[in-house]
């Protein structure tokens, strides 16, 4: 039995980097840390995370690589929830950049979804930083930037139930 696949090829820019990521051996990645004082509402966070990704398709594509090809096609999921951590800095604010490099360091993995990580720390109980991670596959820093602002702004309509 043959199956079919909707896929789209990559852009130019995708192109490229995928070449570059197969000559290297590792992908590229952007990372954004968003700074979040006093009190938080995980709950509201998570939902707007999820939100985020159910309104981006970018963020629900897989690269599928099939045989005989050399560059994968992107295939976009109709439902995907995002890649979510949670953990405690115990206080250190200083072990934020190891919690940095060790996200970036993290493969994401071409087949499957969503391309976006995001780990919520905890540095005491007023005080968090969510690392967003996206390889360079999905984003440029100014579409970083944007789901920033996008995020902040689902994180503020899930609090007041709008």
């Amino acid at each position: 039995m043959q199956q079919t696949i909707e896929g789209y090829r990559l852009g130019p820019h995708q192109k490229h980097l995928w070449l570059l990521e197969r000559q290297g051996g590792s992908a590229f990645v952007l990372q954004c840390t968003l700074r979040l004082r006093g009190d938080l509402d995980r709950r509201a966070l998570r939902e707007a995370a999820r939100r985020l990704v159910e309104r981006h398709e970018i963020l629900r594509t897989s690269f599928e690589l099939l045989p005989g090809m050399q560059l994968p096609i992107q295939v976009i999921l109709e439902h995907s929830g995002p890649v979510w951590r949670e953990v405690d800095l115990g206080g250190e604010p200083a072990e934020l950049g190891n919690l940095e490099k060790l996200e970036a360091s993290v493969p994401f993995h071409r087949g499957e979804t969503p391309h976006v990580r995001l780990t919520l720390a905890s540095i005491d109980p007023a005080d968090h930083a969510l690392v967003v991670t996206q390889p360079a596959l999905c984003s440029d820093p100014r579409s970083l930037v944007n789901l920033a602002y996008e995020l902040s702004k689902l994180y503020e309509i899930e609090l007041h139930g709008l």
